[in-house]
């Protein structure tokens, strides 16, 4: 039997067992559809935009066709630079409706290949990595935030262009080719499936078929070209020929990581993990695997769709190989979450293909089986946990824009309107600055909001804000108005708003610690110690929206004083 070829009425039903299930298959995979909408959008609630995303929000406000092309990391990105343009208009920050479009494609990538796996091995088989993929928290990435929809779009797109490739035909191919046009404006993760095309055509001999890949080639291409010319490359774009050697390697430590998230046998119980806290796990994973692949292609029947989906794996990790740079901070090993979900595909598929036309007994089945609801189980277990992180890592986000926002505030001494210009932002500190002049209105805390957050994070927000404004104690200034003592607190500390712009701090007969706050009630900055008897200068600006700066010291007897400038 070919890979291509659709599998009769009798061959969809595995002999050895029963398979009622292969009646009810589709309407199991919608009700796993449904369950993993539902998890997945509650276990990840709260979470917000990734450093990629904001970088696409702040190049939305003014986008031309010349930044939708940018490139990111490498990366030609226009299909969702224009999808979040779009989104930004209607619905704003509110971040669910983007995590809802990863949802809606994970599910479209589950469907898809449901339908080539059962054109392979039937619909009980078929329904196995389609539910796995479903709940695939080793790659939470890619699951729970919003910009998981390039990796699984792109992958969408790669499969859905196979399964138009076996229709034959000219809509067929037509379909094939905008399929795969579409990928490769998505993401760099479609180019595999591009290759994988053009070997499924060079086998088959149908030579007329070659510009279906050629298409989505060439204007890769061009775009490239246009990239290097126009030097608006942006950082981790290049390849480096040098890592050839390294490919064998990182093929097999990249199976190990896959195969160690599928089965779960390699989860970690106290922490998220790919490959689990023995190292042994994945590498034995991946030794069995391919000892069972070499065992299969030595028995012959196989049919092209292997050599094609092989290639499509050869040609995914030999990319990511060559793009890996372990001298760079952010380098990131074949193991990485981010790389699970595309390889666990490729993983499958493959493994359709090598079981392509061949009859299940029912103990393999249920053990197969069996393996993936443990699969599953750990998987959902890693979605819980990362979902917690990212409600924390958003906190942390939101908090350092607040903290950004109000310097910009106060640097031009008014709230700083929606920008309106697209931004280049690279690096953390560029993406929280640009996420601070509010495009599409922002998704800082308002000096309202702020007031209802624990006081340790109102904390680490008047921490931000003053290494910001860089406030400190300087020894130059003198008090050009009356001084006044510095009052006892019901916390029974002594504290007194600082006046805007500079004031003086005069310490009683003996050394004080001086510290700062402004929106926390208890925690304060730590601005260091006033000699006894000294005097130190500080400058605040003056508050655009709510409290000024206020100065507090452990005991009685410390003045404040206006001062000149």
């Amino acid at each position: 039997m070919q890979a291509g070829e659709e599998l009769s009425e009798t061959d969809r039903d595995e002999p050895g067992f029963e398979t009622p299930l292969a009646r009810f298959a589709p309407f199991i995979l919608g009700a796993a559809i449904a369950a993993s909408a539902v998890i997945t959008m509650r276990l990840g609630r709260g979470a917000t935009f990734t450093g990629d995303e904001i970088i696409w929000v702040v190049a939305s406000p003014g986008m031309d066709l010349g930044t939708a092309l940018q490139a990111h990391a490498g990366h030609l990105q226009l299909i969702p630079r224009a999808i979040y343009k779009l989104m930004l208009e209607t619905v704003g920050l509110t971040y669910w409706p983007y995590r809802l479009l990863t949802v809606i494609s994970m599910a479209l990538v589950s469907v898809l290949l449901y339908r080539y796996v059962k054109r392979r091995t039937g619909a009980a088989v078929a329904l196995i990595p389609s539910v796995l993929l479903l709940f695939f928290g080793s790659d939470s990435l890619h699951v729970i935030q919003g910009n998981g929809f390039t990796i699984l779009f792109s992958v969408a797109c790669g499969i859905a262009a196979l399964l138009a490739l076996d229709r034959r035909d000219l809509k067929g191919d037509l379909l094939a080719c905008a399929l795969l046009v579409c990928g490769v404006a998505t993401y760099t993760v479609a180019l595999p499936f591009v290759a994988g095309v053009g070997l499924a055509i060079l086998i088959s001999r149908s030579w007329r078929r070659l510009w279906i890949p050629a298409v989505p080639l060439l204007l890769y291409g061009g775009w490239r070209i246009w990239i290097e010319l126009a030097s608006t490359e942006s950082r981790g774009g290049t390849l480096d020929l040098a890592n050839v050697v390294h490919i064998p390697e990182w093929i097999f430590d990249s199976l190990s990581a896959i195969l160690s998230a599928i089965t779960g046998f390699g989860y970690g119980f106290t922490a998220t993990t790919a490959t689990g806290p023995h190292e042994l796990i994945g590498p034995a994973l991946a030794a069995c695997a391919l000892v069972a692949v070499g065992w299969r292609l030595s028995r012959g029947s196989i049919g092209s769709g292997v050599w094609v989906t092989m290639a499509i794996g050869f040609s995914l990790w030999t990319i990511q190989c060559l793009a890996a740079d372990p001298s760079l901070a952010g380098y990131r090993a074949p193991s990485d979450p981010r790389y699970l979900y595309p390889g666990a595909v490729v993983v499958f598929m493959i493994a359709a293909e090598l079981c392509a036309g061949k009859r299940w007994s029912r103990t393999a089945f249920v053990a197969v089986a069996a393996v993936a609801v443990f699969g599953i189980a750990s998987n959902i277990a890693q979605l819980r946990e990362y979902g917690s992180i990212a409600r924390s890592d958003a906190r942390e986000v939101t908090l350092g824009v607040t903290a950004a926002g109000i310097y910009f505030d106060e640097e031009i001494g008014k709230r700083v309107g929606p920008s309106r210009e697209s931004v280049t932002a690279r690096g953390a500190a560029s993406i929280i600055a640009s996420m601070a002049l509010r495009p599409y209105g922002g998704i800082d805390y308002s000096p309202a909001e702020i007031e209802t957050l624990p006081e340790s994070e109102r904390a680490r927000i008047d921490r931000q804000l003053a290494g910001f404004q860089k406030i400190a104690l300087a020894e130059d200034g003198l008090p050009t108005g009356r001084c006044r003592r510095l009052g006892r607190s019901p916390d029974g500390v002594y504290e007194s708003p600082l006046p805007p712009g500079r004031a003086v701090i005069v310490a009683p007969d003996r050394p004080e610690r001086v510290g700062i706050a402004r929106f926390a009630e208890t925690e304060t900055v730590d601005l260091g110690e006033i000699p006894a008897g000294a005097r130190r200068s500080v400058v605040t600006p003056v508050p655009v929206d709510g409290p000024p700066w206020r100065v507090s010291v452990s005991r009685a007897g410390a003045k404040i004083c206006p001062a000149g400038q």
